[in-house]
């Protein structure tokens, strides 16, 4: 380099620190402040530091079969093919649905607490052999043939994984059909089960992740 003394030429930190930061050696300093925040910090993810997480007052959690199945919440039922996953499902969902419509009833099903609330069963395999299920329940249980519970079935196969316009179809059918059934059993619908999720997946393979994930 020509044309400058020694002396001219600024330090590094001159170069590399922003204008208004630089002070030339000897020069007097102050403190540099940070800036104030325009406002109190809101998350927009919903986040809390543990410390507010600890001053909440503990939600106790809502059960449909207490310390089994927990409301508002996604649960699959595994098991080997034949074990009897839709037998079981079968009777606790009737159960569900019959504590709803008679108070009188035990809320019980092999020792857990039932929450009464109405039931919409999507029986995908077809009705048929649903029916033989349900006939067979109702004889076990000595009720007699008008006696009415909410339950509802839905004796064909829905698209949930690829069809938008069938799963909006049957989200506000499920809805229709909870408002009557909050009017005659003060219950809601609050249990929605599929069976199987295999024939709702629209030839969807079920043990492929991308499949299940659109699924739910």
């Amino acid at each position: 380099m020509t044309g400058a003394a020694t002396s001219d030429l600024l330090p590094l930190e001159a170069l590399m620190a922003p204008a208004d930061d630089y002070a030339p050696p000897g020069a007097p300093t102050a403190a540099l402040e940070p800036a104030a925040p325009a406002g109190p910090f809101v998350s927009k993810f919903g986040g809390a530091s543990v410390h507010d997480l600890l001053r909440q007052a503990p939600k106790q959690r809502d059960w449909l079969l207490k310390n089994a199945l927990a409301a508002r919440a996604f649960h699959l039922v595994l098991g080997a093919p034949g074990c009897g996953k839709s037998f079981l499902v079968t009777d606790m969902a009737m159960m569900t649905a019959r504590c709803a419509a008679d108070p009188e009833h035990p809320r019980e099903w092999f020792g857990l607490r039932v929450k009464p609330t109405g039931v919409v069963y999507i029986a995908a395999e077809g009705q048929e052999d649903f029916v033989f299920r349900l006939k067979a329940w109702w004889q076990a249980e000595r009720l007699p043939e008008d006696f009415q519970m909410p339950f509802y079935l839905v004796p064909r196969p829905v698209d949930l994984r690829s069809e938008m316009a069938q799963t909006a179809d049957l989200v506000a059918e499920i809805k229709h059909i909870s408002a009557l059934y909050q009017a005659q059993f003060d219950a809601p619908v609050e249990l929605v089960i599929v069976d199987t999720v295999n024939r709702s997946l629209a030839g969807g393979d079920d043990a492929k992740a991308d499949v299940i994930g659109a699924f739910v």
